[in-house]
């Protein structure tokens, strides 16, 4: 996962897998719905589901997104 400096500094660094449930995702897929992540540190997994404002199957497109102001 990754975030641009400028968007943490306006929506915050989430702490806990949990919290980026309130951040707008980029998610690379087909469900416009929101992606699923399962997320892992050591034994403990935590699943989240993220939503966001761009839902794609390009990997190109999704890193034009990124340079966008979505918030």
């Amino acid at each position: 996962m990754v975030a641009s400096p400028g968007y943490l500094a306006r929506a915050g660094t989430p702490p806990t897998p949990r919290d980026l449930t309130r951040h707008q995702c980029l998610n690379y897929g087909y469900l416009q719905s929101g992606a699923n992540l399962q997320l892992r540190n050591g034994r403990d997994t935590q699943r989240v589901h993220v939503t966001g404002p761009l839902h794609a199957n390009n990997g190109d497109l999704l890193a034009q997104g990124a340079k966008r102001t979505w918030v």
